[in-house]
Order: structure tokens, then C-alpha cells, then sequence
């Protein structure tokens, strides 16, 4: 009996600690990983790299980027649907995995709006319309006059099946009634290896993906979506110049997401912790020269946001008509 007063000491102060923990008092006292649905090389990759590098001075532990992908990010987005709400496994997607993927496939492992919780948006870009440096045509005019007259089979890459690039492409088609095939990747890096080869026609991506290879000729930019021109690409007009206004809707954007059991006082923290980091002058001028607009937002604001969105896209689908992928 004399050990009882210790044991409930210990307890006591076993749970003063854990809801301390709970609260993200200490949080964090060892590394985060931090998800990536694609390959390394990417938009989304990059967006994340400098999050992290900032997230783990202003969080004072290293954040470590983990690149998981497959299945159009639902892969890597499952990954983390399914790890502990504690806050050390976080993603860092485009809208995807997260808004395009329950419009277009029936069964998913995990539910969005369920299993996670919003952190923080922190970019976003324009697609760019992307064609292999050996097509015959300078200007999105020339383009579809080619395509239409081609004999040989065409076809568009994108960064993954119920991707933006993906239905980018697909309303492309549409609207100017081409029959491009689609080539799904696991990302937009070796997505654009294949369009810079000629193994594919075009692609739809951000311009960060595909600066170097435009700067290198080995592919050539024709339009790019948004309301105003990119800013890494001022010679290359949005669509709404070039007479298709229906395009500007295609831009992709990056944000945060834990799973749905983290605290939210330790949600709280970390979307502070995000915004504070994508707010600081290096990091909006390293994801402005990967032409990537910072638009840091919290926790509320970002959920808003998804709504909005998830709205825009199944207005998009539905236009597309038949882009159910199982």
C-alpha cells in the first residue's frame, strides 16, 4: 500500500504530460515526414522541399520530405490517411488526391473529407499547355490545325489518372474536338522526360516542372490557364487571350493535410507553423521562381476554400463527360 501515493503520483503526472502532448505543448520533439503522392522532380515535389527546409527551422525539427508514389497520389494519400494523429506523418499534395479523385473513381481507400484535416494552402500555379519541341506549330492555333490534320496518333501525358493534368487535357480535347489518347505517370518529372523524347504529343503541367526543358527547346509552351500570364512565361498567353476562357480554371495548387485524428490544438500549431514559414521572403521568392503564386492560408480558410473547389471540379467533370476511371 505504501507504493499507491507514488503510482498515483506517477500516473497524475503521466497525464498532465499526455495532455500536454495532446494540447502540442512539446510538439515537436522529433522529426516529421512529410508525404509526397509523386515522384521527386516535380511541382509538387518542389513545392514541398521548401516548405520543408523552412518547416523545420520554424518548427525546430528536421521535416523530411518522403516521396510515395502510385495511383495518382492516392498511393501516398492513403499513407498518411492511415498513420497516427500525432502529427509526425503530414502530407503536402496538389488538389488531386484530395478533391479530383472521389469525382472519378468509385472505391478509394480512404474518404478526404473523413480521414484528413486541412493544415494550410500554400501555392498555387497554372497549367501550362506543353508540346513536344518537334511539332510543327509555334502558337495553340498551329497546334490544333496540326493535330487535326495528323495522321499519326496522338496522345497527352499527365501526372497521374484524375489528375488536374489529366482532366486538363481531357477538356482540351473536348473543346476543340481532338481525340489525343491519355498517358497517365507517376508524376510530372517523368512525365515530361517522355513529351522532351517525343514518346508523347503534349502535356498539361505547372510551369515550375517544365521551365528548364521550355529554356532548353525541348519542349515548346503554347497556352497557359489562370487569369493573368505566368510570370516565368511572359510570352506565353493564357487561353482567355486565345479565345477559350473555359481553360482558366485550370490551375493546381499545393497544401497540407494531417490526418483527421491530430488534436486540434496540435493541428492549430502546425497550420501556424506553415503559414509562418510560406509567408517568409525566401521562401516566396523560391516558389515564385518555380512560377508558383504563395497564397498561404490556415485551417479555416483552406477548408472553405476545398469546397469552392471541389465545386469548380465537378462542374469541370460533368462538361467532360465519361472520365470514370473504375
Amino acid at each position: 500500500m505504501r507504493n499507491i501515493p507514488f503510482v498515483t503520483a506517477a500516473l497524475c503526472a503521466a497525464l498532465v504530460v499526455t495532455g500536454a502532448q495532446a494540447q502540442g505543448g512539446d510538439y515537436p520533439h522529433r522529426p516529421v515526414r512529410m508525404v509526397v503522392p509523386y515522384a521527386p522532380g516535380g511541382g509538387t515535389d518542389t513545392a514541398a522541399r521548401i516548405v520543408a527546409l523552412k518547416l523545420s527551422q520554424t518548427l525546430g525539427q528536421p521535416v523530411v520530405v518522403d516521396n510515395r508514389p502510385g495511383a495518382a497520389g492516392m498511393l501516398g494519400t492513403d499513407l498518411v490517411a492511415k498513420a497516427p494523429g500525432d502529427g509526425y506523418t503530414i502530407l503536402l499534395t496538389n488538389g488531386s488526391p484530395i478533391v479530383l479523385s472521389p469525382l472519378l473513381y468509385s472505391k478509394m481507400a480512404y474518404d478526404p473529407r473523413r480521414d484528413f484535416a486541412a493544415v494550410a494552402r500554400v501555392s498555387q500555379a497554372p497549367m501550362v499547355l506543353l508540346v513536344n519541341s518537334s511539332v510543327p506549330a509555334n502558337n495553340l492555333q498551329e497546334f490544333v490545325g496540326w493535330a487535326k490534320q495528323s495522321a499519326q496518333p496522338l496522345s497527352y501525358a499527365s501526372f497521374g489518372a484524375g489528375s488536374e493534368s489529366h482532366l486538363a487535357g481531357a477538356y482540351f480535347n473536348k473543346l476543340v474536338t481532338l481525340s489525343m489518347e491519355h498517358i497517365a505517370y507517376k508524376g510530372s518529372a517523368p512525365a515530361m522526360q517522355d513529351l522532351a523524347s517525343g514518346q508523347v504529343t503534349a502535356m498539361f503541367t505547372d510551369p515550375g516542372s517544365a521551365k528548364g526543358m521550355i529554356k532548353a527547346g525541348r519542349v515548346k509552351a503554347l497556352a497557359a490557364g489562370g487569369i493573368r500570364r505566368s510570370r516565368s512565361l511572359p510570352d506565353v498567353p493564357t487561353f482567355a487571350e486565345l479565345g477559350m476562357p473555359a481553360m482558366n480554371d485550370f490551375v493546381t495548387w499545393f497544401g497540407v493535410f494531417a490526418p483527421a485524428a491530430v488534436p486540434k490544438p496540435l493541428l492549430q500549431k502546425l497550420s501556424d507553423a506553415v503559414v509562418e514559414s510560406v509567408q517568409t521572403t525566401d521562401v516566396v521568392t523560391r516558389l515564385g521562381d518555380m512560377d508558383q503564386e504563395p497564397n498561404a492560408m490556415p485551417m479555416g480558410p483552406t477548408s472553405k476554400f476545398l469546397s469552392e473547389n471541389a465545386a469548380t471540379w465537378t462542374r469541370i467533370v460533368r462538361d467532360i463527360g465519361g472520365v470514370k476511371l473504375d
